[in-house]
C-alpha cells in the first residue's frame, strides 16, 4: 500500500495596508483566494498613508465585513504607525475621500469587534513570523511598519519569510506624486530605504508605478468586474466604494482612461502575490531610496552596476510584466463566491 503524501501547507500571509479604496480592491483579491482555500491571512496591520490612521483601521473592517465570509471574520487586524518615521504624513484624501473609501461612511460604521488591542502592527507581525514558519508579508502602502518590525528583530526578520511584495516606487523615475517619486515611498522614504536595504533571504518582489501603469484594468473589465457579483452585498459595498475613485480618475484624463484603463496598483500587488505564475517579466537588482532634496525626495534609484550593495543588496526583483487577461480575470473573480451571485469560480490560470 502506497502511503499518500501530505497536502503541502497553505500559503500564510501578512497584509498591511493604508486601507484606501483600492486597498480595498486588493483585500477582495486577497479574501477571495483564502475563501478558495488558496492561502491564508494571519493577520492584517493597518498604516497612516491614504487617509489618517483612524479612518484606516475602520475601513479594513468595513471591508472584512461586506466579505461576507467566516474566514474573513476571524482575520485580526492591528494597529499599526500613524506617521512616518521622521516625517509629517500627507494624504491622498483627494483620491479616495476624506475616509478613504469614496465618502461612503463604511468605515465609520464597521465594527471593530476584530481589532486587537495593545499590541502594535508591527510588533504583531514579527510575533507572527517567528510563531509561524514560512509567512509572507504584502504591504500596499507606506513601508513604515515592516521597517519598524525589521528594527524590532535586529536584523532577523528578513531570514524568517516565505516572500515579500511591495506596492511601491518607480523604477524609471516616473513617479505618481512627484516627476521621480511614487506616493507609497514618498510617504515614508526613510522607511523604504530601511525596507530595501535588508537583504531579504526570499527576495523581494517590487509592483511598482511602472506596472501599474502598463496594466490598467479597460473600461470593458472594470464593467463586468463591478457586475460580477450581481447584487449581492459583497457586490455592492465594491461598486459603492470603487466608484468615486473610479469617476475621479477617469475625470482627471478621459483620454488615459479610455487608452490604459483604471489605474490598480494594489490589486495588482495582490495579484503577484495571490498568483506568482502572472509574472511575465522581471528583473532582480539592488534599490536605493533618496531620503533628501526638493524633486529627488522618495525616488527609487536602480544600482544598476551593484555598486552599492551593502546599501542595496541585489535581491529586489522589479516585474516589468503579468498577464493582462489572468490579472483582469482575478480581478472579476474577487467578487464570485458565498457571498456573490455570478462570480467566475476561481482564478483563471496563466497559459503557458
Amino acid at each position: 500500500m502506497t502511503e499518500m503524501s501530505a497536502e503541502p501547507p497553505l500559503p500564510t500571509w501578512w497584509v498591511d495596508t493604508d486601507a484606501g479604496i483600492d486597498d480595498a480592491q486588493a483585500l477582495f483579491v486577497l479574501l477571495r483566494a483564502q475563501e478558495l482555500g488558496k492561502l491564508r491571512i494571519a493577520g492584517i496591520s493597518c498604516s497612516h498613508g491614504n487617509v489618517p490612521l483612524a479612518h484606516v483601521v475602520g475601513n479594513v473592517c468595513a471591508v472584512l465585513a461586506s466579505f461576507s465570509c467566516p474566514l474573513a471574520s476571524r482575520v485580526p487586524v492591528y494597529v499599526g504607525a500613524d506617521a512616518p518615521l521622521c516625517a509629517r504624513s500627507t494624504s491622498a484624501a483627494e483620491w479616495h475621500g476624506s475616509d478613504g473609501l469614496g465618502e461612503s461612511g463604511a468605515g465609520a460604521a464597521a465594527p471593530r469587534a476584530q481589532v486587537v488591542e495593545g499590541e502594535p502592527g508591527a510588533a504583531a507581525l514579527l510575533r507572527v513570523a517567528r510563531a509561524w514558519g514560512g509567512l509572507s508579508v504584502l504591504t500596499l502602502g507606506p513601508l513604515t511598519n515592516l521597517a519598524l518590525a525589521v528594527r524590532l528583530s535586529n536584523g532577523e526578520l528578513p531570514r524568517l519569510l516565505s516572500r515579500v511584495v511591495v506596492m511601491g516606487g518607480a523604477w524609471t523615475g516616473h513617479g505618481n506624486v512627484t516627476p521621480a517619486a511614487e506616493f507609497n515611498v514618498l510617504e515614508d522614504p526613510e522607511a523604504a530605504a530601511a525596507v530595501f536595504s535588508c537583504a531579504w533571504a526570499c527576495g523581494l518582489d517590487l509592483v511598482t508605478w511602472e506596472l501599474t501603469r502598463a496594466h490598467g484594468a479597460s473600461p470593458p473589465c472594470v464593467a463586468r468586474w463591478l457586475q460580477a457579483g450581481g447584487a449581492s452585498p459583497r457586490a455592492a459595498f465594491l461598486e459603492r466604494v470603487s466608484k468615486y475613485l473610479i469617476a475621479k480618475t477617469e475625470s482627471f484624463n478621459p483620454e488615459a482612461f479610455r487608452a490604459l484603463g483604471f489605474f490598480a496598483p494594489d490589486p495588482l500587488a495582490a495579484a503577484v502575490a495571490v498568483a506568482p505564475e502572472l509574472v511575465e517579466d522581471a528583473f532582480t537588482k539592488g534599490v536605493l531610496v533618496e531620503t533628501a532634496g526638493r524633486w529627488g525626495r522618495g525616488q527609487t534609484v536602480v544600482d544598476w552596476n551593484a555598486a552599492h550593495p551593502a546599501e542595496a543588496p541585489p535581491c529586489v526583483r522589479i516585474i516589468k510584466r503579468v498577464h493582462q487577461g489572468a490579472f483582469e480575470a482575478l480581478l472579476v473573480d474577487s467578487v464570485g463566491g458565498a457571498g456573490g451571485a455570478g462570480g467566475a469560480g476561481g482564478a483563471a490560470a496563466v497559459p503557458q
